[in-house]
């Protein structure tokens, strides 16, 4: 099947989406001036055609009381090919990759609780051509695509879809007191 080129009402509807994935076509329509059933259509066209998916997370806690770990891994002696191949086995690997600089390993391990993230971490150490691990706690979720604008929308189309997920708009800042006493 052939990729279908883009036009400005599909790269409208992409940026719709990344806004409000959970709107509906007849809400997207309504802010975007299209008909639902079409934008329903041209979603489905570009979804067969594989240019857009849908992906979901799953909330940390679902599978683990410990937050992930970003590990960085400097090797000596080996390829960075060799050693990633050696990692591979280790349990509570989420992601591997190389990368370049100083530590040309990247890895992400995301153990069901603290104790075992520590002994995943060790066994890193162990790995044949493995020099020095870094290892930093992820304090947040990486950034997701709603994080990403592709900027196809006009700014009344974008805060039309931002009022209608509820979000505020970058930059506005409110003074709103907790609605519970701080400890």
């Amino acid at each position: 099947m052939t990729r279908p080129l883009l036009d400005e009402l599909d790269r409208r509807l992409i940026g719709a989406l990344h806004l409000a994935p959970r709107a509906t076509w007849d809400d997207i329509g309504a802010i975007l001036s299209a008909d639902a059933g079409t934008l329903k259509r041209r979603y489905d066209r570009l979804h067969e055609a594989r240019m857009v998916r849908v992906i979901g997370q799953a909330d940390w806690g679902m599978h683990s009381t410990a937050m992930p770990v970003h590990v960085f891994l400097d090797i000596t002696g080996e390829t960075p090919l060799a050693v990633l191949d050696r990692l591979r086995g280790l349990p509570h690997l989420q992601l591997l990759a190389q990368i370049s600089g100083d530590y040309p390993l990247y890895a992400v391990v995301h153990a069901p609780s603290d104790t075992a993230t520590s002994e995943a971490i060790d066994r890193m150490f162990s790995v044949p051509g493995v020099r020095r691990v870094k290892a930093l706690p992820a304090l947040s979720t990486l950034r997701r695509g709603i994080t990403w604008d592709p900027q196809f929308l006009t700014e009344t189309e974008r805060a039309g879809l931002l009022e209608l997920t509820g979000t505020r708009v970058e930059g506005t800042a409110t003074a709103t007191p907790p609605a519970k006493p701080l400890s």
